[in-house]
């Protein structure tokens, strides 16, 4: 099977990255208890060992800027506060901002050429069919039935139920 993400290379079982989806949601409630019943589907998206390397280095660069943007709200803190001299924290502002817009540059050029794990949510196949059929990213419904799910039939009993 071909790596979905680069359409390149021979993906690797180890290297599949897998989504959790839930849907035809029902509540039955009754004096005693509250009966959620759902079904769960996971999906797994095919990824060769590049790929995976690629978005693991991704998301750290994208962590760290994080990390740099939070050292820039720091040093303006410092220059509104004047807890240091305002050259230090000038200083200070400048290369925690620009680490902050390089590590993002990064992110995005290391995912040149390949999908994103976040474009793998809205456009491989076996998802859109299921967002389509109602369900959503996850393990199992937060609370209750979504406002956006219609009742089910009685003839739909056969679904797993979890309270």
């Amino acid at each position: 099977m071909i790596c979905w993400f680069c359409s390149l290379r021979e993906a690797q079982v180890k290297h599949t990255y897998g989504i959790d989806m839930y849907g035809e949601v029902d509540a039955k409630t009754t004096p005693a208890q509250t009966d959620v019943a759902y079904r769960v589907r996971h999906v797994d998206v095919p990824r060769c060992a590049d790929c995976h390397r690629r978005h693991r280095l991704a998301r750290f660069v994208a962590n760290l800027s994080v990390l740099f943007f939070i050292a820039a709200i720091a040093a303006l803190l410092a220059i509104l506060l004047k807890w240091t001299t305002p050259l230090i924290s000038g200083i200070w502002l400048g290369l925690a901002v620009g680490l902050t817009l390089a590590a993002l540059i990064a992110a995005k050029l290391i995912l040149k050429g390949i999908h994103s794990l976040r474009k793998s949510h809205k456009k491989y196949p076996e998802i859109q069919d299921l967002l389509k059929q109602g369900y959503r990213f996850g393990q199992r419904p937060k609370a209750g039935i979504p406002k956006a799910d219609p009742p089910r039939k009685a003839s739909d009993e056969g679904t797993s139920s979890n309270t």
